[in-house]
């Protein structure tokens, strides 16, 4: 039948077969037309989806290539990070040598005269052990002349970022001690 033929699903879908009454084929025609629009149907779906996969396709290229482009600055900002580390281990290690070989006692304090750290070679020079007195104030450890005299130096340090010394007695042991306070700004507070 030239009718049936004409069926080209690769080319036009729309095409149905003619259906007469009294005619010995009308019931497959029916059933071929209606294959013919459940197919076309279905043709237009995966159209459709097909559309939208290569939308997603192109949406998901260009995450890809966001993502790449942030795995490129991740590994530069771990390359920057892995060397600055190993700087600043190398600068530790050279502050401790240093300090190994300086006979004085070096102490950290806040801008309000708190004992922030401490860095001795020798850890006898201390008169109380680091965990008696790291996070105290002076006030608390050192008696009033001579907390309120490192205090007002701290505050002048602070404002001048000029170098102030100052000068103290203190009995250690029932001796009498002169000691020497050198502070130097180290940072904001």
């Amino acid at each position: 039948d030239q009718e049936i033929k004409r069926i080209a699903i690769t080319e036009d879908v729309s095409y149905r077969l003619t259906v007469n009454n009294n005619d010995p084929f009308e019931m497959i025609r029916q059933s071929i037309n209606q294959v013919l629009n459940e197919t076309e149907k279905f043709l237009e779906e995966l159209k459709y989806n097909h559309e939208e996969l290569e939308a997603s396709n192109e949406e998901l290229a260009a995450t890809l290539g966001q993502l790449k482009a942030y795995e490129v600055e991740l590994q530069q900002q771990q390359n920057y990070l892995l060397e600055n580390k190993s700087l600043l281990e190398a600068s530790e290690k050279r502050n401790k040598a240093i300090i190994s070989v300086l006979p004085d006692i070096i102490f950290v304090y806040d801008d309000k005269g708190t004992f922030i750290d401490c860095q001795t070679s020798d850890k006898s020079s201390l008169m109380l052990s680091r965990e008696n007195f790291i996070g105290k104030s002076l006030l608390e450890i050192m008696p009033s002349f001579i907390a309120d005299q490192a205090i007002t130096c701290i505050k002048e340090t602070l404002a001048t970022d000029e170098v102030r010394r100052f000068e103290y007695q203190l009995t250690v042991n029932e001796e009498s001690r002169y000691f020497e306070t050198r502070m130097v700004k180290s940072s904001d507070n």
